[in-house]
């Protein structure tokens, strides 16, 4: 989509669960084709939750731009322990863009344990132009 000034992208749940195995897992992504260069301003939210009973889980989560890669050292936003009844997290991050094609990303990783799980996962990215 080309992006016009305040224009925002939205990518909600479609998929209401999305299991966390292994490596790094990109739950919502929002691909804008921006005019000019600007500010992106990004807010995420979502669930962890451990399907099973176990307590001693935990789950990162970051915001990212034109990437999926995970750095723990810089862009870790969100680090919480899951149970079974789950954990919500939120955040919000600003980006400096360039024209054209730019891709948001929230992307989870299991930090300790196996079996997490992120649900009503959503992102949204709000876009203003340099003057």
């Amino acid at each position: 989509d080309d992006a016009a000034p305040g224009l925002a992208g939205f990518s909600s749940s479609t998929t209401p669960v999305e299991t966390l195995a292994g490596d790094t897992a990109v739950i919502r992504s929002v691909t804008m084709t921006l005019p000019n260069q600007g500010t992106a301003i990004v807010n995420v939210s979502g669930n962890g939750r451990s399907p099973g009973a176990l307590a001693s889980e935990e789950f990162g989560c970051f915001i990212s731009l034109n990437t999926d890669d995970f750095d723990f050292g810089s862009d870790l936003l969100i680090q919480e322990p899951s149970d079974a009844a789950g954990t919500s997290f939120s955040g919000t991050r600003g980006f400096n863009v360039d024209s054209g094609e730019n891709t948001f990303n929230l992307v989870c990783a299991i930090l300790v344990g196996e079996g997490v799980q992120v649900t009503n996962g959503s992102l949204t990215v709000m876009y203003f132009p340099d003057p």
